[in-house]
């Protein structure tokens, strides 16, 4: 009887639920473009058009070999996400970081925790 009910459980909320804290795979994510001036890196991005998905913004850390690894977010249309930096919805995705001083452009990486690629190699710069 408890398998019953938790199989009835299981396909009463199962496909309701979604998780919070995805991210868009590196091979979602299209038209990056970018800008570095100063301190601040301004990129811009697109993500698959979903009825249901949007991408908030970005979260990024720095790694221990001074490594920027950006990751671009997920987010249900009924959840509110946490982002490191908001972007600016549009056509097309715009966010705006103040960079440490430590980065340099050849050590920016955008990543889906499995697989990364250099923003320049993204864009074709």
């Amino acid at each position: 009887m408890k398998k019953f009910v938790v199989l009835i459980c299981i396909l009463a909320w199962g496909c309701s639920m979604e998780v919070k804290g995805m991210v868009y795979t590196v091979s979602d994510v299209n038209n990056v473009k970018y800008e570095i001036s100063q301190s601040q890196l301004e990129l811009q991005y697109q993500t698959p058009l979903e009825t249901l998905y949007y991408s908030p913004g970005i979260n990024y850390r720095l790694s221990a070999d001074g490594k920027l690894e950006l990751q671009i977010v997920r987010c249900g249309i009924k959840e509110k996400c946490e982002v490191a930096a908001k972007a600016q919805q549009g056509e097309m995705n715009r966010v705006v970081i103040e960079l440490p001083k430590t980065v340099k452009l050849e050590k920016i990486y955008l990543t889906d925790g499995e697989k990364e690629v250099s923003l320049s190699e993204l864009s074709g710069k």
